[in-house]
């Protein structure tokens, strides 16, 4: 696992990771900027039926570049943390399977379901951020992109 500088949306190959909710909803954050600049990743999370947590949708955006839609939070909100750690393990797993059988590498947000979903303080969201970089350290090979 290492940290890099670089805005996770300029990645061009890889498997982009990302939480999501349950609800169908993309309305803030990196989701948002996910559903801005590829539309066709929020149609398909919104086209499928019904998302329970654990699940993965990978959506092929360019040749050797993919969106993984991670369903990691059943309820949306700021007043506590929403991030489920048994999910994101689930997810996270299922993402490292899809990336090895296609010789992709993984590219994770730095404070993934950490921000919106991390908790109601600075401090909780520290802790969840803590947390989630436990579960990446099952991964050496996950590159976390820190916006410059």
């Amino acid at each position: 696992m290492k940290t890099i500088t670089k805005d996770i949306l300029s990645v061009n190959q890889g498997v982009i990771i990302h939480c999501c909710n349950t609800l169908k909803v993309m309305g803030a954050g990196l989701a948002l900027d996910i559903r801005k600049l590829y539309p066709q990743v929020y149609q398909a999370y919104v086209s499928k039926p019904t998302w329970n947590l654990g699940e993965v949708q990978f959506v092929e955006v360019a040749p050797k570049l993919v969106i993984a839609n991670m369903t990691t939070q059943d309820k949306i909100g700021t007043h506590k943390r929403q991030t489920n750690f048994g999910a994101l393990r689930k997810c996270l797993l299922q993402v490292k399977g899809y990336s090895d059988a296609r010789e992709l590498g993984i590219y994770c947000p730095f404070y993934l379901g950490s921000g919106l979903a991390g908790g109601a303080n600075p401090e909780e969201r520290k802790q969840t951020w803590e947390t989630v970089e436990g579960l990446l350290s099952l991964f050496s090979d996950v590159v976390i992109c820190r916006k410059p």
